[in-house]
């Protein structure tokens, strides 16, 4: 099909036409904000200090 459209003239890319042919797979994204198993949750050293000036954290 990309062939054929090319050779008519049509600009057009082999994904856009697999996509609208419904030819390719839909995976999920993988989740980057889940935390891995074993990952060790590190404190927040800023939760009790107590910013009175600018640059002072």
């Amino acid at each position: 099909m990309t062939w054929h459209l090319k050779n008519e003239g049509h600009p057009v890319n082999e994904k856009r036409i697999q996509r609208l042919m419904g030819l390719m797979p839909i995976y999920q994204k993988p989740n980057t904000s889940r935390p891995a198993k074993g990952h060790k949750i590190w404190p927040y050293l800023l939760k009790r200090l107590r910013v009175e000036r600018p640059n002072q954290a």
